[in-house]
């Protein structure tokens, strides 16, 4: 059966995949047994933006941006991974997020893969006022979209119970 996508999901990967990636230096992650090439660093990018880190976001935006890209949803991560590394400030940096909160719970249904609970948070967006979303590792997540010390409009509205088998 075909889902539908929407007009602005299409329309970011259009952006996303007219992007060009600038060759940078590899960077090392330490992985154990459930690393994950996606999932693992996106909650590196939201710990970091939440600290406001604009260059730990960009270094793990960097390590999404070298995963496979096999299928359509990998594919927009790997270039949202393009615009978190390239992105000029913590504020575009989260502009992107906002997308990347869109398209990982996709990846996570698509590949059948966390180990562990996972968390889904909403939060009213500053941006243009819409709820924005993203996932955590903690049950206490802060608002990434806001920055350091930011608990204010965190909801918890899903956890993602962990599969143990692939």
């Amino acid at each position: 059966m075909m889902k539908r996508v929407s007009l602005p999901f299409l329309i970011l990967l259009f952006v996303v995949g007219c992007s060009s990636p600038q060759k940078e230096e590899k960077v090392e992650v330490a992985k154990d047994e459930n690393y994950d090439p996606i999932l693992s660093p996106y909650f590196l990018i939201v710990e970091a933006l939440i600290n406001d880190d604009f260059e730990r976001a960009k270094t793990y935006g960097l390590v999404v941006s070298e995963a496979d890209s096999d299928t359509g949803v990998k594919l927009a991560l790997t270039r949202m991974g393009i615009l978190i590394a390239q992105a000029s400030s913590t504020y575009d940096q989260r502009a992107v997020l906002k997308q990347f909160g869109m398209v990982i719970p996709l990846y996570i249904k698509e590949s059948l893969l966390n180990y562990y609970a996972i968390y889904k948070y909403k939060c009213k967006n500053e941006f243009d006022g819409k709820e924005v979303y993203w996932l955590s590792l903690s049950k206490n997540s802060k608002n990434p979209f806001i920055g350091e010390n930011s608990s204010e409009c965190v909801e918890l509205v899903e956890t993602i119970e962990p599969i143990l088998n692939k």
